[in-house]
């Protein structure tokens, strides 16, 4: 068989050769025809764009035979490595491409017709549906890509777009870890075929050999140097995925390291490999026979190589504790010139009480760990309830979970989640109604949007659901409905 042979045009044939793929390739045999077919489908890889290109490429056949629009919806700080895997295919298919990273140039884009693939993150998305600039056509609704939605912020639920794609829309999934993503799969892509592999455990004697060093995606090229100050390796190959970055990274690489060498296929003996992209499990293996290893890792693929390889070893490179010491001493500077210019009076009433009951220092040294760590909030007493027009019954409203019967979920299993890793008194929780796809749960109305941001994201029954208030009357496909304005 050949490229022909799986629904591919002769131009994206060429592009998928040129970027290193054969027509004898797994996922190219697997998902190339069945997306170009416009069949939905549940794709897992290794956490780097370049392995989604084959099924790309079946999805731009359809695309370029007078398909509709692509969607592809990821993480945003994965943009850039998004636009660059679409880029190629979408250029050898004659289609016109948009990368989105705000909604304002993208509606004028997506309003005139100017865009067959766009590639967002999902706010942009939802931002162009909510200013109607995405017109959903039943006969003819737009393909959607989700990559790695198991990376997305709770704020990135792109379900409102999803209800309005009707059951005939293709949805490509692709995940670097399908546990994660089993509720979505269950909710929209539940008859669609899966290929790929989860990442399965090394050995002990690979992971033995093998070190990361976390570096975002657009800064490897230029860490592969002070990488090999710190190691100072006799003999070093440098691995990438495909043909192509290996003659444009080799070419840059050899201006400043002459003895080092690019390889995109199986790595030659060498004291140490550097994986610039992310392998397989399979491709691991022979790297860390033909030599030490070490991953560049961005920081959204860290639990992929820790569920692959754990218990590896890690590196840091000079500069990034530097970084850190020079942010310190600016942060010095600022607090200093803020106490030389004299304490705000309103922050000194604030923190008196604290003074007497403890130390200064221990003060302040909280008040720095709450400024300068995102993750961490000074507690705020929630605001009283309003006055109600009945006596003191609270007001409540209902907070819609995704999941229900079929994921065999209890009212036991939301009470315990809410009292135990939300911190909800048991007294504040009301009815609960379990329906076939989600669950309502009646929930103290002042409180409503903090429970919802806190319950999104867990794991319930082994899924990890999504939760949001519920705004009107839960709606039949699963999700809350809106009120009409």
């Amino acid at each position: 068989m050949g490229f022909a042979d799986y629904h591919l045009s002769a131009p994206l044939a060429a592009a998928l050769q040129a970027l290193g793929w054969q027509d004898t390739d797994r996922l190219v045999r697997e998902t190339a025809p069945s997306a170009a077919r416009g069949h939905s489908l549940l794709v897992t890889t290794p956490p780097s764009a370049r392995y989604a290109v084959p099924t790309l490429a079946g999805l731009f056949s359809r695309c370029a035979a007078g398909g509709p629009i692509t969607l592809l919806a990821c993480p945003e700080s994965s943009l850039h490595e998004w636009a660059a895997a679409v880029a190629p295919l979408a250029q050898a298919a004659g289609l016109s491409f948009h990368m989105a990273a705000g909604a304002s140039r993208a509606a004028r884009r997506t309003k005139a017709g100017g865009a067959d693939v766009l590639v967002a993150p999902p706010r942009v998305l939802l931002a162009l549906q909510r200013r109607s600039a995405l017109k959903i056509e039943p006969e003819a609704p737009p393909q959607l890509v989700l990559a790695w939605p198991e990376l997305f912020e709770p704020e990135d639920d792109l379900e409102p777009l999803m209800q309005d794609l009707p059951k005939t829309a293709q949805h490509i999934l692709i995940t670097t870890d399908p546990n994660a993503v089993q509720s979505l799969v269950q909710r929209h892509l539940w008859k669609a075929p899966a290929f790929g592999d989860a990442p399965r455990r090394l050995t002990d004697a690979v992971c033995k050999r093998v070190r990361t060093v976390v570096v975002p995606w657009d800064q490897r090229a230029a860490a592969i140097p002070a990488l090999l100050e710190v190691l100072d390796p006799a003999t070093v190959a440098i691995w990438v995925a495909d043909p192509a970055t290996e003659v444009a990274l080799g070419a840059r690489i050899r201006c400043e390291i002459p003895e080092a060498s690019t390889v995109s296929g199986d790595a030659p003996p060498a004291d140490l490999i550097v994986a610039y992209d992310l392998p397989s499990a399979e491709r691991l293996e022979q790297l860390a026979a033909a030599g030490s290893v070490v991953l560049m890792v961005p920081p959204l693929a860290a639990p992929y190589v820790g569920r692959m390889a754990p218990g590896h070893g890690s590196l840091r490179l000079p500069g990034v504790l530097e970084a850190e010491k020079s942010e310190a001493a600016t942060r010095r500077t600022g607090i200093a010139q803020a106490i030389e210019a004299g304490p705000p009076g309103g922050a000194l009433l604030a923190l008196a009480p604290l003074f007497e009951r403890y130390e200064p220092t221990a003060v302040a040294a909280a008040l720095y760990q709450l400024w300068t760590q995102p993750g961490e909030r000074a507690p705020v007493p929630a605001p009283a309830a309003p006055a109600q027009p009945f006596g003191d019954i609270p007001a409540t409203a209902k907070l819609w979970v995704g999941i229900g019967k079929k994921d065999n979920v209890t009212a036991n299993d939301l009470v315990a989640t809410l009292t135990r890793e939300v911190r909800v008194d048991r007294a504040d929780i009301g009815k609960i109604d379990i329906r076939e796809l989600y669950t309502l749960v009646e929930l103290p109305a002042r409180d409503i949007e903090r429970i919802g941001r806190a319950v999104n994201g867990l794991t319930i029954k082994k899924r990890r659901v999504t939760a949001r208030v519920d705004r009107g009357r839960a709606g039949r496909t699963g999700g809350p409905s809106r009120r009409a304005d």
